[in-house]
């Protein structure tokens, strides 16, 4: 086979299989994570496939740079110790984001539509807390909690994400 043949047949697959990669959801194409498969919370009878971020590198990346997440999926913050008090900002983010603080199995606080700052500073972001130590963050899509009737005491199952 032709040595340009060959070369174009390759660079159309891999095309092709980098647009296969992405789905057209709302705002803008939504990625999608190779975590997900087999990777679930539940809360409230409504299911959300996570990716699950594990290690400091995958904490510190987090959402940003995404364009954004299909309804039922999210991403998991879990965390070395149990009863952390992180902070978490909305660094590179181009889309709204429901923030889910967990300790023991239950939703103890929800940050609302929290929005991006692309314009900001590092200095000049704003930060969010959980105002308790908590042992996991599950980020959705802004508005979800409130669609789904995600609310402070809720339980969740996080059973299948672990």
């Amino acid at each position: 086979m032709d040595k340009k043949l060959i070369a174009l047949f390759v660079g159309v697959f891999s095309f092709i299989f980098l647009v296969g990669t992405y789905t057209k959801k709302g705002n803008g194409p939504s990625v999608e994570f190779p975590g997900y498969k087999n990777k679930t919370v539940s809360i409230n009878g409504k299911t959300i496939e996570v990716e699950v971020a594990n290690t400091d590198a995958k904490r510190s990346k987090g959402l940003s740079g995404k364009n954004g997440l299909d309804d039922g999926k999210g991403m998991l913050f879990t965390f070395s110790s149990e009863n952390v008090t992180p902070s978490f900002w909305m660094k590179d983010m181009k889309f709204a984001i429901d923030i889910i603080w967990i300790d023991d199995g239950k939703i103890v606080a929800i940050d609302k539509n929290v929005s991006p700052q692309p314009d900001a500073q590092d200095s000049e972001l704003t930060f969010y807390r959980p105002g308790q130590p908590i042992d996991f963050v599950l980020e959705i899509s802004a508005g979800k909690s409130d669609v789904h009737g995600f609310e402070i005491g809720s339980s969740i199952d996080l059973t299948k994400a672990l």
